[in-house]
């Protein structure tokens, strides 16, 4: 049976695990990316109830799963090309590999869709049993210590961000803006990014990020995990989201503090407020001015949907613009020079 929205939906919804075998049929990445795109559609047309926004946010689970799976299946067997290779370096062959954008798949739908290939299937069971789990029909079924854990969340929405909240991250990634949650990723709104680069004339180096964050930081050199940004020479105008680790933040923060002065010429660095810490001390030591936003930062998720930091931030500048740090960060709150 073909994979399409009106086998699933016409009318009434079908059973989950009825689609989840249609799913497991579908062996074309492309028809699946443009499956993908219908069930996203019908959650925001068809989702006037909890109970509908659930189903169909499951269903964009199963089904950028199964996507993940297709594309890591034709990338291993050499069907299509993975993220940057050259795929005419194969010229002798007949069939070179076709890459993503070629079936209409960009990096971002890849990204998220391999994210989700890599989350065991038993746990994606158990979250979407944990948000649907009714306390007052199912005492008799067996509640995981996590599922009690994140019954108490009040969270009631299925959704790939809640997800990784709940698995803790196990999704492979960098863990970037943690917000004390374990999501691999969260990036900073563009707003203040917009700002940082006003500011400094632009971002040189982002040396902590990832692929994702750069279609709105857009330095001109940056670093993801795997590169190991502390590893790598830093200079000229820095913008600095660390990784909010508890051993890797004063890292990143002694690094960025030991090249102002030196290589790096200005810099901005988004951190948590967290002032008791040493690694803050010496920022705050080191830092042109400071400013403390009047509100928590929702920082973005990798499906545009703001999250709930648990504390709250600050934004150091390190250079000579101070006045005009403070006049175009006093629109987020108070703004002192240091």
């Amino acid at each position: 049976m073909e994979l399409t929205l009106n086998k699933v939906y016409g009318g009434t919804l079908a059973p989950i695990d009825q689609v989840k075998a249609l799913l497991s049929n579908e062996c074309d990445p492309s028809k699946l990316s443009d499956f993908v795109s219908s069930v996203e559609a019908a959650k925001k047309r068809d989702g006037k109830t909890l109970e509908r926004k659930n189903y169909w946010g499951e269903l964009a689970l199963w089904s950028r799963r199964r996507l993940g799976e297709l594309i890591q299946i034709g990338q291993d067997e050499g069907t299509l090309a993975k993220q940057g290779d050259n795929q005419h370096s194969g010229s002798d062959s007949e069939s070179p590999p076709l890459s993503l954008a070629d079936i209409g798949i960009d990096k971002k739908q890849s990204e998220r869709a391999q994210r989700l290939a890599s989350i065991p299937e038993e746990d994606i069971k158990e979250y979407v049993a944990a948000v649907n789990f009714d306390d007052v029909v199912a005492d008799d079924l067996i509640q995981t210590d996590r599922m009690k854990k994140w019954r108490k969340q009040n969270e009631d929405e299925v959704s790939m961000a809640g997800l990784l909240r709940f698995t803790g991250g196990k999704a492979g990634g960098h863990a970037h803006v943690s917000l004390n949650t374990g999501i691999p990723e969260w990036y900073t709104p563009s707003a203040y990014l917009d700002a940082a680069r006003a500011v400094m004339g632009g971002i040189d180096l982002d040396p902590a990020t990832s692929d994702m964050a750069q279609e709105t930081v857009q330095a001109g050199t940056y670093y993801t995990a795997s590169q190991d940004g502390l590893t790598k020479d830093w200079a000229g105008c820095v913008w600095l989201n660390p990784p909010y680790s508890s051993n890797l933040c004063p890292q990143f923060v002694d690094k960025l503090c030991d090249g102002v002065g030196n290589e790096i010429n200005q810099a901005c660095l988004l951190v948590n407020n967290a002032t008791e810490t040493k690694w803050f001390q010496r920022a705050a030591r080191t830092a042109s001015a400071v400013c403390f936003p009047s509100a928590r930062i929702k920082f973005i998720d990798d499906e545009g949907n703001p999250g709930a930091p648990l504390q709250g931030q600050a934004l150091l500048y390190f250079g000579s613009r101070v006045k005009k740090f403070c006049g175009k960060f006093s629109s987020f709150g108070f703004c002192a020079t240091l």
